[in-house]
């Protein structure tokens, strides 16, 4: 009886000392994580710059619409056909928009929804500039993204 109570006692404490890791485990698994991650890391950045490219383009995109919509209003409301007129620098700062004062007393800021003009992904302004008339004395304009390369030009 005593040997057999020996035996279960030396098996419980052999069992409590084989618990955890062992250093070859650990380093094999922190070894296995660092392949996956190395793996994953590129996949990431791509579907971030596509992220990026997309909110650039629907920022343009409303941008365009809101200048738009301006220039549609005055159309209709029998009043100047004009476009926002581009800052001396050409970017689209909050301080130009929140400062020009448009023929229907509105601020380009006012033109959009949240009151306030918009920005690239990079935080960094757009690019903003009117087109000379064309053969039909139509006036345009154009946006662009410095930093992404996106540009769309817009003729009514």
């Amino acid at each position: 009886m005593k040997i057999q109570k020996q035996n279960i006692i030396s098996t419980m404490n052999a069992k409590n000392h084989n618990r955890g890791f062992t250093l070859l485990e650990m380093v094999a698994t922190i070894g296995i994580i660092a392949i996956l991650a190395s793996m994953m890391l590129p996949r990431y950045n791509q579907f971030t710059l596509q992220a990026k490219i997309s909110k650039t383009k629907m920022n343009i995109l409303a941008i365009r619409n809101g200048f738009a919509n301006f220039y549609y209003t005055n159309l209709l409301d029998q009043k100047p056909l004009e476009f926002p007129p581009a800052p001396a620098d050409s970017q689209i700062t909050t301080t130009w928009a929140e400062n020009t004062v448009l023929s229907n007393g509105q601020t380009p800021a006012n033109l959009f929804s949240e009151g306030r003009i918009l920005y690239n992904p990079n935080n960094n302004p757009y690019l903003y500039y009117n087109l000379a008339p064309d053969t039909m004395n139509n006036p345009g304009f154009g946006i662009k993204d410095p930093d992404f390369h996106f540009s769309i030009e817009f003729r009514p």
